[in-house]
């Protein structure tokens, strides 16, 4: 019997999520994993994580799908809000502000601290414009 060859993708969230991505008796994982097709595996002491695809999947999309909603929730999304992403037209893009602004702490303060206003309230009045709140 000729031995299945995986498809793999390896990344690295907050150690302080990798209980989030997890979840409750492994609920957010499992969910995840079914919703993908793929099989995921989580370090809990060092936030190393392997997302596993069979090649020739029905959908080989699921794989970079689970890394998207991975990132999401190792950048501080709820389970909730990043399960969107299994949403078709829904989508996480990262703006990296240092290569905006560059690499002064103060310049990214003032920036991020615009961006999310006073309260949040910026950030959810940009959330309803987009139409990206929940």
């Amino acid at each position: 019997m000729a031995e299945e060859t995986m498809s793999r993708i390896y990344l690295k969230i907050p150690v302080e999520r990798a209980g989030v991505l997890i979840g409750n008796k492994g609920s957010i994982k499992v969910e995840l994993e079914k919703g993908t097709g793929t099989s995921i595996s989580v370090d809990g002491r060092t936030g190393e994580v392997v997302i596993e695809c069979p090649t020739g999947s029905s959908d080989p999309s699921g794989i970079l799908r689970a890394r998207d909603l991975i990132n999401a929730i190792g950048r501080g999304f709820s389970p909730q809000r990043a399960f969107r992403l299994f949403t078709d037209g829904q989508m996480l893009e990262v703006i990296d502000l240092k290569q905006i602004i560059g690499d002064s702490r103060n310049q990214l303060v003032r920036v991020k601290g615009r961006i999310i206003g006073e309260n949040g309230k910026t950030r959810r009045i940009i959330e309803t414009l987009a139409g990206t709140g929940v």
